[in-house]
């Protein structure tokens, strides 16, 4: 399935959240990631999801992943500006570009 990294997109494909988008906060280990979209799942209250239910995207979001291995806060403003960056970007056939700095 290929490596998942924190601050990826990925979206649910299976449970009562498919087709949910979400940013990657933690990788838990080989089978486990925690996930926030900034709405429902706050980045306080990660959702705890398999990767195995998750579409993964090439899409990471350097300005959060920088932020998140570093260990420092990140808010839900955050995680929703970068899904929609993404959601943006995808829409006008994008995606190509695995990564991007989060910048408008």
């Amino acid at each position: 399935m290929g490596a998942i990294s924190v601050g990826q997109f990925v979206s649910s494909r299976a449970g009562r959240d498919i087709n949910k988008n979400y940013i990657v906060l933690r990788v838990i280990d080989e089978s486990f990631v925690e996930v926030a979209d900034g709405e429902t799942r706050k980045v306080e209250r990660p959702k705890r999801k398999n990767i195995k239910h998750l579409r993964l995207h090439k899409y990471i979001n350097k300005e959060l992943q920088q932020l998140l291995e570093s260990d420092a806060t990140i808010t839900d403003q955050q995680v929703k500006d970068a899904i929609q960056l993404f959601l943006k970007m995808r829409d006008h056939g994008k995606e190509e570009g695995s990564t991007v700095d989060g910048k408008r």
